[in-house]
């Protein structure tokens, strides 16, 4: 009775500790592959697009430099690696094969016709991060400016002032003018995008050849910026670009 009593209490026990072992083989997850312990599963991505200019001629496309930098969401989780695919709407332009997380590439000329355009950079992921998508970037191809059968034209672009604060930079006024290359050939229309560098500032619609805009607030952090007019064209008259005499300064 001494002995099967211990049988009594001690098997069912045994029972129950084989039938946990076994639950647990089937319900447990197996391990997935995971960039770091801080990490399960897959990992997330982040991305980030810039251009090396944000308006280029037609035919010129290949002047532009899409670069990407592809990080890992959460510390201490390795450096994403694979492939960025650069696109614009449904065409793609080019791709990148990530060194340390990082790349770029040029479109070929004439990837694109002229007109506007959003670029966005999608990376694929691998076996330990997650695809993610990049900030869209806008890209202006121009008509080339030896087109057959266009007037030339000429752009002139002015500020308000030449010295602005940090995070006023919206009081600033850029004006443009857009005029025929030789009088008495008519007005020209369409648009002229005001850039420093490789960011566009903002945009004036013509009206009468002339126009003006202002940046955003914090457009441009503090430094000496070249301001540029870059006028598209339209179905009489060639593009062409201005630059303002003065640097624009952004203070602290």
């Amino acid at each position: 009775m001494h002995i099967s009593g211990k049988w009594l209490v001690y098997a069912p026990i045994g029972a129950a500790l084989a039938a946990g072992v076994i639950a647990s083989a089937v319900v447990r997850p197996g391990p997935q592959l995971a960039a770091s312990a801080d990490c399960y599963g897959l990992c997330q991505s982040k991305m980030t697009l810039s251009l090396s200019r944000s308006v280029v001629f037609y035919g010129h496309e290949q002047a532009v430099k899409f670069r990407v930098r592809v990080g890992a969401g959460s510390p201490r989780t390795g450096v994403p690696t694979g492939r960025v695919v650069v696109k614009t709407q449904s065409k793609i332009l080019c791709s990148i094969r990530l060194h340390r997380g990082a790349g770029s590439c040029s479109p070929t000329a004439r990837a694109l016709r002229p007109g506007r355009y959003t670029v966005v950079a999608y990376y694929g992921g691998n076996k330990n991060f997650k695809p993610s998508t990049s900030n869209p970037e806008n890209l202006l191809v121009l008509r080339n400016g030896r087109s057959g059968g266009h007037r030339g034209s000429v752009t002139e672009v002015r500020m308000s002032r030449s010295v602005v604060i940090d995070g006023n930079e919206q009081i600033e006024k850029f004006g443009v003018r857009v005029s025929a290359d030789s009088p008495g050939m008519g007005v020209p229309t369409g648009d002229v995008v005001v850039e420093s560098g490789t960011k566009a500032l903002c945009t004036i619609h013509l009206i009468g050849g002339e126009g003006s805009c202002s940046p955003t607030a914090r457009a441009l952090a503090p430094g000496r910026y070249v301001i540029v007019a870059y006028y598209e064209g339209d179905t009489n008259f060639m593009p062409s670009t201005g630059r303002a005499e003065f640097p624009f300064i952004v203070g602290r």
